[in-house]
């Protein structure tokens, strides 16, 4: 299953202590996205940090930024 996640496919639904919620129009579906990940006191390979990382920064500066202004 994939989605579409650009600024014309996305709805700014809400925000809370722990997350944002973006509705993907075309799909129809509700995405709620984490503002921290409490996994992270995990200890997990700095590999893998920093490619969920890397998947956060393009969320934010392809989506979010332009919803949030």
């Amino acid at each position: 299953m994939s989605f579409t996640i650009s600024y014309e496919n996305c709805e700014y639904r809400g925000e809370g202590n722990a997350g944002l919620v973006i509705r993907l129009k075309k799909e129809e579906k509700v995405l709620r996205l984490t503002k921290q990940d409490n996994a992270c006191k995990i200890t997990r390979s700095k590999e893998v940090q920093f490619k969920e990382l890397e998947s956060k920064v393009e969320v934010i500066k392809n989506v979010m930024k332009f919803l949030l202004g």
